[in-house]
């Protein structure tokens, strides 16, 4: 969750007015400050490749209209050439100042004009970062010499696709880790993909922030995450609906993680796996006829993996994302522009029988007068209650 004041977390739970920005960027400079936004939203799902992408309505204004014009505008304007918009929402207090949280960052894809009765309606879609790092395909081999910190490697990757990043653009999780030998070459080398799974092997996630950094962190844990916000059925509780629902259709109980790099003497082979006895999806392998769940195991087979310890630490990371019942909760609640996806929150609803912490999955954010959050929170459940 974007770092908010306590003021934000109580104007929330009352009567407010909300207000919305959009900045118009070119290489990192301010283009507009004031892009007028009617309608439209921002959707943040952290199992996706490319996570955030914004879809806009904009107010058919002269100068929206002078960035759209038939032949592109010197600076860009709002064509699909490179430029970025940042959107930006916010809480007006009644002493009249304002709080604002970034909402993401997003390189325009796609513009389009419509005409209909008279009237003109503009509509622009945007994707964060890693979609322009994806899109910058290699037209020649990029190799990664053996030994290189896995964090040099990820920024100069990032960097050479995104040239308008600068070092304070990037926020890694430090590792001593290093590469094998590495070569990416052709269109099925995906870079974004490529800079990902360097960090998945180190048990981080890569992703761009709502202010457009390069951001690597371990992945939180889903089982007993520290909450960032109270849905809690009440007076002040605001949050519409809830569903709740109970899946092993993700759920594994160990991984087993290899190493495939060229670069290994020998084959590097670890594993994890859920021996807390009083886990439902509880396995251990020297006891394999004490487990009712039986083993259930997700393969993780990595070229970035050169160590055994490299391989256990990437297991066991890797486990804390995929062992347990997924108890999945899909809510409506009042706009919270502040968070982001695997934030923490508690949700509480008697006749559904939700009460526990869980982490946001997928996040949908409208945009505009009466709209509404959507989300879709997790909690894998590991433990079993006593009688």
């Amino acid at each position: 969750m974007y770092p908010v004041s306590e003021r934000w977390n109580r104007t929330l739970r009352k009567s407010h007015t909300v207000d919305f920005k959009a900045q118009l960027f070119r290489n990192g400079e301010l283009l507009d400050d004031g892009i007028p936004i009617l309608t439209g939203s921002i959707q943040d799902n952290s199992t996706a490749n490319i996570r955030k992408r914004c879809t806009l309505a904009l107010a058919p204004s002269a100068g929206v209209l002078e960035m759209l014009a038939k032949d592109v505008p010197q600076n860009g304007g709002l064509w699909p050439t490179g430029n970025e918009i940042k959107v930006l929402g916010g809480l007006l207090y009644s002493d009249a100042t304002s709080e604002y949280v970034p909402m993401g960052l997003f390189r325009l894809a796609r513009a389009e004009l419509q005409a209909s009765e008279g009237q003109l309606q503009v509509a622009i879609e945007g994707w964060d970062r890693g979609r322009a790092v994806s899109r910058a395909s290699f037209t020649e081999p990029w190799a990664i010499k053996q030994g290189t910190n896995y964090n040099v490697a990820i920024k100069a990757l990032v960097k050479a696709k995104l040239p308008l990043l600068i070092d304070d653009d990037f926020i890694l999780a430090p590792t001593n880790y290093t590469t094998p030998n590495l070569v990416f070459m052709g269109p099925t080398d995906d870079p974004w993909d490529k800079a990902q799974l360097m960090a998945e092997s180190l048990g981080n996630e890569l992703l761009f922030d709502g202010n457009g950094k390069c951001v690597s962190r371990a992945f939180p844990s889903p089982y007993a995450p520290s909450a960032v916000f109270d849905y809690i059925e009440g007076e002040d509780c605001t949050m519409l609906t809830a569903t709740r629902d109970l899946s092993d259709e993700q759920s594994y109980n160990g991984v087993i993680a290899t190493g495939e790099s060229s670069s290994n003497v020998a084959p590097v082979r670890a594993e994890a796996w859920d021996t807390d006895a009083q886990s439902p999806t509880y396995f251990d392998p020297d006891f394999p006829e004490a487990s009712l769940y039986g083993p259930v195991p997700y393969f993780m087979a990595s070229q970035y993996i050169t160590t055994k310890q490299q391989a256990q630490e990437a297991a066991i990371n890797n486990l804390g994302k995929v062992k347990g019942i997924v108890e999945s909760v899909s809510f409506d609640a009042i706009n919270n522009f502040a968070h982001e996806s695997y934030d923490a929150i508690n949700i509480r609803q008697e006749k559904t029988g939700i009460d526990d912490a869980y982490m946001i999955e997928q996040l949908t954010i409208g945009i505009g007068p009466n709209t509404t959050m959507g989300s879709v929170a997790r909690k894998r459940r590991v433990g079993l209650v006593n009688d």
